[in-house]
């Protein structure tokens, strides 16, 4: 493990759902089924109930959206469903490690950035819950990056570095969806994957760390400040 590129950051950004805490299947097929109820009610009269959630299944199936079919062939807008559907779920029904406040904690300086494609409520009551809100100056939320995927566009990453106020190249971004790495490896950024206990046996180049947990990182980060 090359230490120096971990003790030389000033900064995070982080990614939010399946990094900081571990995503459920069953937090998956929640989110389908609010879609599916969303778009029923958006297309009263189109669409029945059981045919908007056949349809959200099927589309998350195909794309890894579950809204994207409603969008081509119906012409709903992400605007009219996006934040609505980030109000449907409890927080508080997140597990997450208790012990991430005192990882951040021993961090001191260290500036925290969230960008996630999820909403800006969601991302604060899912920090909150977690305990680490007091750390973040900035979330960056879908909408701020003109809903551009954080693999194809690179508007949210400049988001990010903008709100770190510090240079690329002391920067890390973390994140458990390997492609979503590519764009910061090329800006200059340390990119860390949280795999979960589903390590890549032969991580591709733009990924200069694995971890199990964010707790893991967060460790090696502090050893690297204090021994590296």
């Amino acid at each position: 493990m090359d230490l120096k590129k971990l003790k030389k950051l000033e900064g995070i950004t982080w990614d939010l759902d399946g990094c900081l805490y571990e995503f459920q299947q069953h937090q998956v097929d929640e989110f389908i089924a609010g879609v599916g109820v969303i778009m029923a009610r958006l297309l009263n009269g189109q669409i029945t109930e059981q045919e908007a959630a056949a349809l959200a299944h099927e589309s998350f199936r195909k794309h890894g959206s579950a809204a994207h079919d409603f969008e081509v062939i119906h012409g709903v807008t992400i605007g009219q469903w996006f934040d609505e559907v980030h109000e449907m779920f409890d927080e508080k029904a997140l597990t997450f490690d208790a012990t991430l406040k005192d990882r951040f904690n021993q961090l001191p300086g260290m500036s925290h950035v969230l960008n996630t494609q999820s909403s800006m409520s969601w991302g604060g009551r899912v920090l909150a819950h977690i305990g680490v809100r007091e750390f973040f100056k900035a979330i960056i939320d879908y909408a701020a990056a003109n809903f551009q995927s954080k693999e194809e566009f690179s508007r949210s990453h400049e988001l990010a570095v903008a709100a770190h106020g510090k240079p690329v190249d002391v920067l890390a971004m973390v994140e458990d969806k390997k492609t979503n790495l590519v764009i910061p490896k090329d800006m200059g950024k340390t990119t860390l994957l949280i795999h979960y206990g589903r390590a890549l046996e032969n991580p591709p180049s733009y990924i200069d760390f694995q971890f199990a947990t964010p707790r893991n990182a967060l460790d090696a980060i502090i050893y690297a400040k204090n021994f590296g």
